[in-house]
């Protein structure tokens, strides 16, 4: 209950662990600037025939320290759902059919784009998750990052459960910071 000396110590935490980190807000924002170009109106409506109509993937999204453990162990709880935790499948597919982590030149990508594509990355997805599951009804997805692909999501798996875990925003943050990641 030292709360003085306490917040000083993970402020110093904090900021060794910062050094180590190569990240840029601007960076952040150019990336969410090109997802709004990429995934709009105009490429759903293009895209609208994607075959991919299964139900088993469950993408449980949130920032950490959201709840989106509680919310992966309820689900998974029940016999026909598999808790997959943080799967690097969708990451892993983004590299393999477009040769990037982010869709840096969403202006050259979208032209180049066939339905087909967007099928086979949904069976691929498919596949994954029936590797891993015992074949179950549902399998849940909550790697973090997966909420930048949201378009991405429901191009390739149309009928994906996708669940948002929200918390009050000072909880979050304090949780974070008081955590290492």
């Amino acid at each position: 209950k030292d709360f003085k000396n306490a917040i000083k110590y993970y402020i110093e935490g904090n900021n060794i662990h910062r050094k180590n980190l190569s990240f840029s807000i601007e960076g952040e924002k150019q990336d969410f600037i090109n997802i709004k170009k990429f995934f709009n109106k105009n490429l759903f409506k293009k895209f609208e025939q994607t075959k991919n109509l299964d139900k088993i993937p469950i993408f449980i999204l949130g920032m950490p320290r959201s709840g989106t453990t509680l919310i992966e162990q309820i689900l998974s709880s029940h016999p026909d759902v598999f808790g997959g935790d943080e799967l690097e499948f969708l990451p892993d597919l983004i590299k393999k059919y477009f040769n990037q982590d982010n869709f840096n030149h969403p202006e050259i990508e979208v032209n180049t784009l066939k339905i087909e594509k967007f099928n086979e990355i949904g069976k691929e997805y498919l596949e994954k998750l029936k590797l891993i599951s015992n074949n179950s009804r549902h399998v849940t997805d909550k790697l973090p990052v997966n909420f930048k692909w949201i378009g991405l999501i429901k191009l390739i798996l149309p009928k994906a459960k996708i669940i948002h875990c929200t918390r009050n925003s000072k909880d979050t943050c304090l949780s974070i910071f008081k955590n290492y990641f």
